[in-house]
């Protein structure tokens, strides 16, 4: 029960509704969205997604436009999702197996009830990859509790979601795959400020990667690459911010650090 104050000062702070059309906001018809989404991806930097299965839509989708998931995902507005990627050339897939078995097992610990299988997601993957006719490219995708609304549990949820991202690779940077005698060194920096994530976060490969970009932007603002080295509380090297570190000494041994089989998500087996 609230008090006569606190009434007051509940019907002083809000905002009488304004009538529709007054803000000069117009309501959008279907028609409108589609080539409203349609005249933003002419220009936008993404002409290199070239597919997108959706199980929300029962299918593949070539129109970037129309690339999207439900608001009401609780992937989108809570967080609750996970995704992976991958890579292919000359038609091959590069440990394909291994990336979706850590996409079920971390959606086993994020606690999302689903019905896919890895069988079931390796097919799905692999026609969504077909159907572009693309050789070299990549994959990015998302295996979310679902559509159903704005709650912090996916109750409501009316069933998991699961949705895959073909890249064109040569598109995406504007140039061949590079080869390996073509990559040079790139400068990187070690972030000052210690960003530490829970273990749980740290080791579950989810959509949650909000300090990961922390780590980027503060290696681009020093003139780095983008990628940064991330060290924890007691200076120790985890790794970049979607990237692995690793040592070659002078001996040619290949050293990784220890804290990253703790502070970060581990790949396949």
């Amino acid at each position: 029960m609230l008090h006569a104050h606190t009434m007051r000062v509940l019907h002083n702070t809000c905002r009488a509704l304004i009538p529709a059309g007054a803000a000069g906001i117009k309501t959008l018809s279907a028609e409108e969205v589609v080539a409203a989404a349609a005249a933003r991806r002419k220009d936008s930097t993404n002409s290199h997604l070239v597919a997108m299965y959706s199980s929300y839509h029962g299918g593949i989708i070539t129109d970037p436009g129309l690339m999207a998931l439900p608001v009401d995902d609780h992937m989108a507005n809570r967080g609750h999702g996970m995704f992976d990627t991958g890579g292919f050339a000359d038609g091959r897939f590069y440990r394909l197996d291994a990336h979706v078995e850590r996409i079920l097992r971390n959606a086993g610990r994020a606690q999302i009830p689903h019905t896919f299988t890895k069988e079931g997601l390796i097919d799905i993957i692999v026609e969504t990859v077909k159907s572009t006719g693309l050789k070299d490219g990549s994959v990015r995708y998302f295996l979310t509790a679902g559509h159903g609304g704005f709650s912090w549990t996916p109750d409501e949820c009316v069933e998991a979601g699961f949705y895959c991202i073909v890249i064109d690779g040569s598109a995406a940077t504007g140039r061949a795959v590079p080869q390996v005698k073509d990559l040079a060194l790139e400068k990187e920096f070690t972030a000052q400020t210690r960003f530490l994530r829970p273990q749980f976060l740290a080791q579950t490969k989810s959509n949650n990667y909000l300090l990961n970009v922390m780590i980027a932007m503060e290696s681009k603002a020093k003139g780095g690459a983008g990628y940064g080295i991330w060290v924890d509380e007691d200076d120790l090297v985890i790794e970049g911010a979607v990237c692995s570190v690793v040592f070659v000494t002078d001996e040619l041994e290949l050293i990784t650090p220890r804290t990253g089989f703790e502070r970060t998500a581990l790949g396949g087996k």
